[in-house]
């Protein structure tokens, strides 16, 4: 499949970009845009090759959504690093959006599209897919916080100017989740309206749906602790950590034993 193809071109052309940056002898006009530019080219090529292929937006498998959502995670990443300060943070994205392209690349080929709904569905993947891109941006900025925290606990301070403070970080996270959390709760709504309305649609194993449910409660778990009872900081970083990785966990489970979401292959 040429979709596939060019995504396994872009992975290379990703890491062919971290591997320019650190090469000092270019100039540095050709150590970034121009690199990142062309990969973000490369994988937006294979997605649009996957919807020519399919027939249907790149959402009906755990494939496509994945590397829909390495896509938008590596180009936030981009974004991020033009921030004063916020270089680090944006490697750190960077490298997640490659760990979702690698599990893309990897993951269950999908369902027939034609099964599925072509209103609710495409609906449905997308505001969870923008859930876990809060998410996933929450986890970078989590990890980056722990990282940035341990050093000033231990009083390392060499080179933490190259870093966001702590505090800008405790707040980019507090929006990322909030955000991640609105989007995965209008998916969540979408897919059960869609259920209901259509009772004749096999949604396959209901783990994956508890799983989902399971995901949304702890970062409701969350935002509550944040909000109401004022926990901030590293605290909440943690509770970010555990939370986004217990989504991978899901999905490589989902991945192994049910063929994805749903049991044929979907996301949500």
């Amino acid at each position: 499949m040429i979709g596939l193809g060019l995504l396994g071109l872009a992975l290379l052309c990703h890491v062919a970009t971290a591997a320019a940056l650190r090469l000092e002898r270019l100039p540095a006009a050709l150590r970034g845009t121009p690199w990142r530019a062309g990969a973000a080219v490369v994988h937006a090529l294979g997605l649009i090759a996957g919807v020519i292929e399919k027939g249907a937006l790149p959402l009906e498998s755990m494939q496509w959504g994945l590397a829909s959502l390495a896509f938008w995670v590596v180009v936030g990443a981009a974004g991020v690093r033009r921030r004063p300060r916020m270089e680090v943070l944006g490697n750190t994205l960077f490298g997640l959006g490659l760990f979702l392209l690698i599990g893309a690349l990897v993951a269950p080929t999908g369902a027939d599209p034609t099964r599925l709904d072509p209103l609710w569905f495409p609906l449905h993947v997308a505001l969870i897919l923008g859930g876990l891109l809060g998410f996933a941006l929450s986890f970078g900025v989590s990890g980056l916080y722990l990282f940035v925290h341990r050093r000033l606990k231990r009083r390392e301070l060499a080179d933490l100017r190259r870093f966001p403070s702590v505090q800008a970080l405790d707040q980019w996270n507090a929006r990322a989740m909030g955000a991640g959390f609105v989007a995965l709760t209008a998916g969540m709504l979408v897919g059960g309206t869609w259920a209901l309305t259509h009772p004749q649609t096999s949604m396959g194993p209901d783990l994956t749906v508890h799983g989902t449910l399971a995901v949304w409660i702890w970062y409701a778990v969350g935002l509550y602790l944040r909000v109401v009872a004022g926990w901030q900081g590293r605290l909440i970083a943690v509770f970010s950590v555990i939370g986004f990785g217990t989504m991978v966990l899901l999905g490589l489970l989902a991945a192994l034993f049910f063929q994805g979401w749903h049991g044929f292959g979907g996301v949500g």
